[in-house]
């Protein structure tokens, strides 16, 4: 719906509209010093845990035979280090939010 066309009709902005001063202003906004010192921690832990995904499939192999592990403890290896960055992500969320994220 045009408001030009229809003078009654309130001043809404289209979505579009909304959704292009919100990026307008993400470009804007200055980065503090928590800001980057927030993308430097999730930079670091991404490295570790795409690191320690990859190393997975590698122990595995190795330790599969000298340890005598059976599927299932091989299958509970593997997901564990998921698991626990998913319970990492739950908590450390909460975290995020409060002492990092800006208020507008």
């Amino acid at each position: 719906m045009d408001t030009a066309s229809h003078p009654e009709a309130p001043d809404r902005p289209a979505p579009l509209d909304v959704q292009g001063n919100l990026l307008s202003r993400l470009d804007i906004i200055p980065l503090t010093r928590s800001m980057w010192i927030a993308i430097a921690l999730i930079i670091a832990v991404w490295i570790v845990e795409s690191f320690d995904q990859g190393i997975v499939g590698t122990t595995v192999i190795t330790v599969t035979k000298p340890l005598r592990v059976t599927p299932a403890q091989i299958g509970l290896y593997a997901i564990s280090s998921t698991v626990g960055v998913a319970i990492g992500a739950w908590g450390s969320g909460p975290l995020v939010d409060r002492w990092v994220r800006r208020t507008c």
